[in-house]
């Protein structure tokens, strides 16, 4: 059952709002409760009571609480919903829905009074976004629902564009999709509202009408996104600092132009004229875990960590030259012609089982996913978002990867959170909870540690990092959990942010759950550590937690993953068996640490050489058996 309290909102649309939400709707109100429009003489006198003065009074100090009144410079209009018996197990709540200048389509759901948790929830959105969704309750992705069964006032926004678009055969509104994006041409505002304002405005409006609802400010404020949204969460953390406690950030697509332009034409380009059938790919996939699987010690169908994959050699898949050059295109980064690296990404083994849904021209008629998204976020972008200047006409054929490069840089402005300097938010008390799937091939996972390592230099080491953030890989995850086959896709994200802002427990693990490919699917679970750790198998059932420990050992193919113009000094420290004194430029200062023997090879003289990776990186970690310093061995 529904009942409606609607305001229309059109000039006097804040007006409408104080009258409302100043005196909230009893959580038990009865169902012929009388509410109407309230006469503009009585808002003006109440707005004059309100805003003139933020004091309390007396009479009522929800004023000495409530926001300012800029805070809804913005609001266009205001529709307002209670909604008694609400479908897929939700809780009854109240929905708010609204526009901000110019068009920016908000939603904000509000548990009754007795039922808030005190904090809110602002999720984000995917792709190229364009309506407010929601999802089932068991959907943590991108989804304000995630919140609001936890008592959170929850939000979300369209980003300040719609997907609907009029069928001009049936005059009905369809929804383009997550792809869509031709609401970006010659749309500069609409390309900064995606870019980064909506996710800030919409947070303002949301937090002054929670403030209003409830007589009181968010105790705690959470954002939690993935894809786009993991991009949006960074880029909340990095130009508004202050929005948000804490931010929950999943595959984020950070370097948004390189990533959708170049690195996505890379892939078109490798797939342009080779297609591979269910069966071809099958036998790719098959391939790949007959050399990789093993390697961690459990035989299980997924890979671990696909950086200790062996280059493999696919001459027995039955393929055509062409499907391999393809294949070698996929798992290698995007150079131009001189072999300069264009971005640092590629698709990893062990995601070939989610191929059909990202990748063109795999599996078409053969698997109901086979969509290739790649390709029409590729070719969308292009044209309507890529470049200064929209050519709805561009193709990813055109792009050459020795000029259009460079041209993504003034778009990238708008778009990109690639920056390091997150020290404002560190400085707020803001925490950092990232996540990234290890089988993602449509956002490089290897990006996302990339990134993770450039913060960790430019803040200081990785003890001063992870004081405020930390990155989880998962093993067998597709994008987003977009498909859940393989995947430990079950972990609590938003409880080890709660823990770490509210009580001050840092998040040393995570326990994540999967099914298994067996018929029937058993649950399989184990930990995800802060990067560099990851879950070392010790034998026995692979299902168990219990059989996993955090291991940092340095068998780690760093040549096919590592940004070499980054990270270009590996040399050796000699010393003593207890003090590694460096002999080298670049080797940085090591503080106290436990040594492994696996760490040091003995010389003549009693002297020792220490093999170490960016030691820089480690220092001041805490971790059971560490003491410092991870030392991480590069190939020599």
């Amino acid at each position: 059952m529904k009942r409606v309290f609607r305001y229309a909102c059109v000039a006097g649309a804040l007006l409408a709002l104080v009258v409302w939400l100043c005196n909230p709707i009893p959580v038990n109100a009865d169902d012929d409760m009388d509410i109407g429009n309230v006469p503009s003489e009585d808002i003006a006198n109440l707005l004059e009571k309100s805003f003139n003065n933020l004091k309390g009074d007396d009479d009522d100090d929800r004023w000495g609480r409530c926001p300012n009144p800029k805070d809804f410079e913005f609001l266009l209009d205001l529709n307002i919903d209670f909604v008694n018996d609400p479908e897929d197990d939700l809780p009854p709540f109240y929905q708010v829905t609204g526009t901000l200048f110019p068009e920016i389509k908000f939603e904000l759901r509000l548990p009754p009074k007795k039922d808030w948790s005190k904090k809110f929830y602002m999720a984000g959105c995917g792709g190229f976004c364009g309506n407010t969704d929601s999802f089932p309750v068991t959907q943590f992705t991108n989804n304000l629902n995630w919140g609001l069964v936890r008592g959170y006032a929850s939000g979300t926004t369209d980003s300040g564009h719609s997907s609907f678009v009029v069928n001009p055969e049936t005059g009905e509104l369809e929804n383009k999709g997550r792809t869509y994006a031709a609401w970006a041409e010659d749309n500069r505002r609409g390309e900064i509202d995606w870019g980064y304002r909506s996710i800030h405005e919409v947070t303002r409006v949301s937090k002054a009408i929670i403030c209003l609802f409830y007589g009181r400010p968010a105790k705690y404020s959470y954002f939690a996104g993935c894809s786009t949204g993991g991009r949006q969460a960074i880029m909340e953390a990095l130009r508004y600092p202050l929005d948000f406690d804490g931010v929950i950030s999943g595959a984020p697509a950070l370097e948004y132009t390189s990533l959708v332009a170049t690195w996505m034409c890379w892939i078109a380009q490798a797939m342009n004229g080779v297609s591979f059938t269910a069966a071809e790919l099958a036998a790719v996939e098959q391939a790949v875990l007959s050399q990789c699987d093993g390697l961690d010690g459990a035989t299980d169908g997924l890979i671990s960590d696909p950086r200790r994959c062996p280059e493999i050699n696919f001459s027995g898949a039955g393929l055509i030259p062409g499907q391999v050059a393809a294949l070698n295109q996929l798992y290698s980064k995007p150079v131009n012609t001189l072999g300069e690296k264009l971005y640092e990404g590629l698709i990893p083994y062990g995601s070939e089982i989610y191929w059909p849904l990202w990748v063109p021209n795999v599996a078409v008629d053969e698997i109901p996913y086979a969509f290739g998204l790649i390709g029409p976020f590729n070719e969308n972008f292009l044209r309507y978002m890529a470049f200064q200047k929209d050519n709805p006409e561009f193709t990813a054929n055109e792009f050459n990867l020795d000029a259009h490069p460079a041209l993504l840089e003034f778009m990238g402005k708008i778009y990109n959170a690639t920056s390091t300097n997150l020290e404002k938010f560190k400085s707020v008390g803001g925490k950092i909870v990232m996540y990234h799937g290890w089988a993602d091939s449509i956002v490089p996972p290897i990006y996302t540690i990339n990134y993770y390592e450039r913060v960790v230099a430019s803040m200081g080491g990785l003890g001063k990092t992870q004081d405020f953030f930390r990155l989880f890989m998962v093993p067998g995850m597709d994008h987003c959990s977009s498909l859940r086959i393989i995947g430990y896709d079950d972990f609590d994200a938003l409880g080890a942010l709660e823990n770490w802002v509210e009580k001050g427990i840092a998040p040393k693990e995570i326990l994540a759950s999967g099914n298994t490919l067996d018929d029937p699917p058993q649950v399989r679970s184990r930990p995800l550590y802060p990067y560099p750790l990851y879950a070392k198998f010790l034998g026995g059932d692979p299902n168990d937690p219990d059989n996993f420990a955090a291991e940092n050992d340095g068998s780690v193919r760093w040549d096919r993953f590592r940004d070499d113009t980054f990270y270009s000094i590996y040399l050796p420290g000699i010393g003593d068996e207890n003090d590694p004194l460096s002999e080298g430029e670049g080797l940085g200062y090591f503080q106290p640490y436990d040594y492994r023997d696996d760490e040091r090879e003995p010389l003549e003289d009693g002297k020792y050489i220490w093999r170490v990776w960016s030691p820089s990186m480690f220092q001041g970690v805490d971790y059971p058996g560490y003491n410092g310093v991870f030392f991480v061995e590069p190939p020599f």
